[in-house]
């Protein structure tokens, strides 16, 4: 369920977090995570009137190409190990995906500890890192180049790319 913004809410979500993602810090005093919670919508789901599972859905503005897109950033997906197992994420997720389409949300991101897990709802690693490692003298035949020019602007200025 799509849970309120207000300081019982809160109470609840930050031990959750504060647990299943080892912080040593009250969440409710973290600057950081305050900023977070304050852009986000959060979903839970309650036992015995105890949050036991958490999503946080961050809401940022992103944009492809010059077209200014909304995006749900995923994060926080958090259960208590007496909860786990009992398909709290799965209807967390089903409903995010629902509420994130009804919202007109373009994209949707997160950083996944089980990429099997989140590709059932669609999701998909797209941003891969790589490092290359060069050998510094291998460079050294490379002459530095004295000519050219830098020129900054937004991708909607045509003089950019002249």
């Amino acid at each position: 369920m799509k849970l309120n913004k207000d300081s019982q809410t809160l109470d609840q979500i930050a031990p959750l977090v504060e647990y299943s993602f080892l912080k040593t810090n009250d969440l409710r005093q973290d600057a950081n995570f305050l900023s977070r919670y304050d852009h986000s919508m959060g979903f839970g789901e309650y036992k015995d009137g105890k949050l036991a599972s958490y999503i946080m859905v961050n809401e940022f503005e992103s944009r492809i190409f010059a077209k200014k897109v909304k995006m749900g950033g995923v994060g926080y997906v958090a259960s208590y190990p007496e909860n786990r197992g009992q398909g709290d994420i799965n209807r967390l997720m089903n409903e995010i995906i629902l509420e994130l389409y009804k919202q007109n949300y373009a994209i949707s991101n997160l950083a996944p500890f089980s990429e099997s897990f989140y590709r059932r709802y669609g999701y998909e690693n797209a941003i891969y890192e790589k490092m290359y490692e060069l050998n510094p003298a291998y460079l050294r035949f490379f002459k530095p180049i004295k000519e050219g020019k830098i020129v900054r602007g937004k991708w909607k200025d045509s003089n950019v790319f002249c």
